[in-house]
């Protein structure tokens, strides 16, 4: 049994198959929401992983990445989605309205 702190690889009751449990970490905005108190975070349009890791790292309770006014396609979007995921901020995306390459019929990443 592999171990690792978000997934849990191993075998399923003995009858050959695969069983995969993923643990999602907790999100530290509705913990925030729920006592009342206000998030803080930036607004990033710049096309930039690393921008957005670092901002993620800077402190911030979120990063929120307009794909609506930022000049940035789906691999930029992801890529940045997965940068501020290593951190401990929360990212969140504007979709281009209109645009079908967001929609939640084809995840982007957690």
């Amino acid at each position: 049994m592999a171990v690792h702190p978000f997934f849990r690889i191993g075998a399923n009751g003995g009858d050959g198959g695969l069983e995969v449990r993923v643990k999602y970490r907790p999100n530290p905005l509705r913990a925030l929401w729920r006592r009342g108190k206000a998030a803080v975070g930036p607004l990033v349009t710049l096309p930039s992983p690393a921008i957005a890791e670092l901002f993620g790292l800077a402190g911030f309770d979120f990063v929120f990445i307009d794909c609506e006014h930022g000049p940035m396609g789906e691999e930029t979007a992801l890529a940045m989605m997965q940068a501020v995921g290593g951190t401990p901020a929360v990212p969140l995306i504007r979709v281009p309205w209109g645009e079908a390459w967001l929609v939640p019929e084809k995840p982007l990443g957690p």
